[in-house]
């Protein structure tokens, strides 16, 4: 039997970056005799464990910024916020630090500019998720719209100029369904932006490819992850035995029957250590005994 680990899990950059942030400010704030309360306007990152270990740190979650006073600290997600939200914080006085993933910073400016020339953007990704949110907030009220995939292109009217963009997590295959599409149904001037992160990209590559070669996927992260979902959705389209975790808790003993090779993978929110516990635990369903059957065979 042979487990291996996906060689782009774990957090990616603009995670990685985030956390780093929020650890910091919590850092500062411990040694100041100040004592200033700390948000972040939603969750940092889409990880309930990680949400909860900042929680249990005095790291508030708001939804709001009514309910921040000047002297509070606001960290802004990774996801973004759009201009507004920020504006807001700025009229409170209350101290901003953006944790913004840089790609979703750039989608931010791309959308934008191509707002202020008057381009009808078509905005790829969910319509509730906080990144696409933020990314919609720069761009003027009616000059655009948001679909998850072409079906929903189909009630469009036509338009002088058009442009695209992406959540930063989507996957390859849908935004280029969607951007054929549009290709075929107008013909007007269409710009493409094609603005998925490379570490998304080629995780997305990475789990087709491993699911390939191994009898059984697991891929770890947040139920509420965008990516992690994508990933699962990628990957059971090669493996049907192919399951969605959120730790090592959640394994079963009989997903793993008869199994040779296992793949263990994960979203972009995923810390390494879950990795590495879902392992241990996959590994500790099998005795020495059955590991050494597995060999001789």
């Amino acid at each position: 039997m042979q487990i291996v680990i996906g060689e782009y899990s774990g957090y990616c950059p603009g995670v990685k970056r985030a956390v780093k942030i929020l650890d910091g400010v919590i850092n500062t704030s411990s040694d100041s005799k100040t004592v200033n309360k700390i948000y972040t306007y939603g969750e940092i990152i889409h990880n309930p464990k990680v949400v909860d270990s900042y929680i249990k740190k005095g790291v508030g979650i708001i939804k709001n910024s009514c309910l921040l006073n000047p002297c509070d600290t606001v960290v802004i997600r990774s996801h973004g916020v759009s201009p507004e939200i920020k504006n807001s914080f700025k009229n409170i006085g209350t101290n901003i630090v953006d944790a913004t993933c840089p790609f979703v910073s750039k989608a931010h400016e791309i959308a934008k500019n191509l707002s202020s020339e008057e381009y009808f953007i078509i905005l790829i990704g969910e319509k509730n998720h906080p990144e696409v949110n933020g990314i919609a907030g720069n761009i003027k009220t009616g000059f655009y719209t948001i679909v998850e995939n072409e079906k929903e292109l189909e009630d469009l009217d036509c338009k002088n100029k058009i442009a695209v963009l992406s959540q930063t997590t989507q996957t390859t295959e849908n935004f280029n369904r969607i951007c054929r599409k549009l290709i075929e149904m107008f013909s007007c001037e269409i710009r493409i932006f094609k603005t998925i992160c490379k570490t998304t990209r080629l995780r997305q590559e990475e789990a087709l490819r491993i699911a390939s070669l191994n009898d059984v996927i697991i891929v770890v992260g947040g139920k509420n992850s965008a990516n992690t979902k994508n990933l699962k959705e990628l990957a059971a389209s090669v493996q049907e035995k192919t399951y969605h975790v959120e730790d090592e808790l959640e394994l079963k003993k009989k997903w793993f029957r008869d199994t040779d090779n296992i793949a263990v993978i994960s979203g972009a929110s995923t810390p390494y250590t879950d990795l590495e516990n879902v392992k241990k635990r996959i590994e500790s369903f099998f005795s020495i005994s059955d590991v050494y059957k597995k060999m001789q065979e």
